[in-house]
C-alpha cells in the first residue's frame, strides 16, 4: 500500500531489497541498470508508481561511492529523492 525507498550505491548490482523491489516491478529497474540509466550519485533518484502494484511505489536513491558515504550524504541522498 506504500511506496518503498531503497539505496543504491555506485558501481553495485540490484541485490538484497533492491532485486525483491524489482521483481515486484517485473524487473524495470534491472532494465534501466543495464541501460546505465539509474541513480548511483546523490541526488539522483528513480521513481516507479503503478497503483495496481504491491508495493505501489518505488523510490531508489542513488547513494554515491560506497568508501565515501557519511550519514550526512544520507540525509542528502533522501532529501533530494523526495523533493
Amino acid at each position: 500500500r506504500h511506496p518503498v525507498m531503497v539505496g543504491h550505491f555506485k558501481g553495485d548490482g540490484i541485490t538484497s531489497a533492491e532485486a525483491a523491489l524489482d521483481r515486484s516491478f517485473d524487473y524495470k529497474l534491472t532494465d534501466r541498470h543495464r541501460l546505465s540509466y539509474y541513480p548511483n550519485q546523490v541526488g539522483e533518484s528513480l521513481i516507479l508508481f503503478d497503483p495496481n502494484n504491491k508495493p505501489t511505489g518505488a523510490l531508489v536513491l542513488g547513494l554515491g561511492d560506497n568508501t565515501e558515504f557519511t550519514p550526512y550524504l544520507l540525509r542528502k541522498a533522501v532529501e533530494a529523492g523526495i523533493v
